[in-house]
């Protein structure tokens, strides 16, 4: 009989073997969260992202450090565009730093050197830039730079303040957003990074609105409103929700409601949800964190903020972050059951046979 020709036999793939590298890895995991409860939510993204500094007022009021930085982080900062458009145009050849065309996206520099963008020097930011709209009806929040169809932008009214401010950054990114039918409070800022923290959900940054709703609301939607509800799968946090009159022919009520999530057209879709339909007739931001709509503002005033509003708007981001982990920290020390406690009663298990109760 012929022998049969020798195959070669792959090596052994066993499922075991995969389960154990994946316990060898939570083993870790549970011990680094031992050593480091902060861990199981990870750093702060102030913390994390923030150049290493310990420090978020120091990070965010500061110039340009003295070591070195990637270029598109400098040329973000120093408000000529984005991250994302800095390394465009450096791969396009349109960077230099000290006569050296440079072409790597992730390319570092330091404050000292010189960089050219399109021919001009670009200079370090020194300070860090807030503005406050009081943004009208029927202006989108959109950079909307080509001349389209639609809505106006409120991106306009910084191009006007730009005609009589020379110094104004070309890059500036809106914090958050307003619909086109929604008024008041808009933030405008020179830095990424604290556009970043002060739209996140996890900062908690409380936003304040004064709204007018047709209809009346019920203590009961109060209630619904604080201890967050569910709306088509969608989970919604705790909304702080009080009642401050009606109208004299109660056919509108007028309310104050603090957010901490800003979730896409969040109070309209509470009202509707938990109102029995009702409709929101006029919603107006008054507060985003520490920074209030200004007495006497009118529509389309815009002003720029003190470096004192620029720092406390900072340092509630930053108390913020460490209420957080704080609270994080005593989540992982709070005690555990005993295991030697006696357990807890369980009611008997109802006997298959016996048909339920309808009462």
């Amino acid at each position: 009989s012929t022998p049969l020709p020798a195959r070669s036999i792959p090596p052994p793939t066993c499922h075991s073997m995969q389960c154990i590298r994946l316990a060898s890895v939570a083993s870790v995991y549970q011990s680094l969260l031992r050593i480091w409860p902060v861990g199981r939510l990870g750093l702060p993204p102030c913390r994390r992202l923030a150049n290493g500094d310990a420090d978020l007022p120091s990070t965010l009021l500061r110039g340009e450090g003295k070591g070195e930085q990637r270029i598109s982080r400098i040329l973000s900062r120093a408000g000529v565009c984005s991250r994302r458009e800095a390394e465009k145009r450096m791969h396009e050849g349109r960077v230099l730093v000290n006569g050296k065309q440079i072409v790597d996206p992730g390319a570092k520099a330091k404050s000292r050197d010189e960089i050219l963008f399109d021919g001009r020097r670009v200079e370090a930011a020194s300070r860090l830039r807030v503005f406050a709209l009081y943004k009208p009806v029927g202006y989108i929040v959109e950079n909307v730079r080509a001349a389209r169809a639609g809505p106006p932008s409120a991106f306009r009214f910084l191009e006007q303040l730009a005609d009589t401010d020379s110094s104004l950054p070309q890059h500036i990114a809106a914090i958050g957003r307003l619909d086109v039918s929604s008024e008041g409070l808009l933030l405008f800022t020179t830095s990424g990074l604290l556009k970043r923290f002060l739209e996140l959900p996890s900062s908690a940054i409380p936003r304040t609105y004064r709204v007018r709703v047709r209809g009346r609301v019920s203590v009961d939607a109060l209630k619904r409103m604080s201890r967050g509800v569910v709306i088509d799968g969608e989970r919604f946090r705790g909304v702080e929700a009080t009642v401050d009159g009606t109208t004299a022919a109660r056919a509108h009520t007028w309310m104050t409601m603090t957010l901490r999530e800003g979730k896409y057209r969040e109070i309209r879709r509470l009202i509707y949800h938990l109102c029995d339909g009702a409709q929101v007739a006029r919603l107006l931001r008054i507060s985003y964190g520490p920074v209030r709509l200004w007495a006497n503002a009118k529509p389309g005033n815009i002003r720029e903020l003190s470096q004192s509003e620029v720092r406390d708007i900072v340092n509630a981001l930053d108390a913020s972050w460490r209420r957080r982990a704080a609270q994080t920290v005593s989540a992982d020390d709070a005690p555990t059951r005993d295991s030697s406690a006696q357990p807890r009663s369980r009611k008997p298990r109802r006997s298959p046979t016996r048909p339920r109760s309808d009462t």
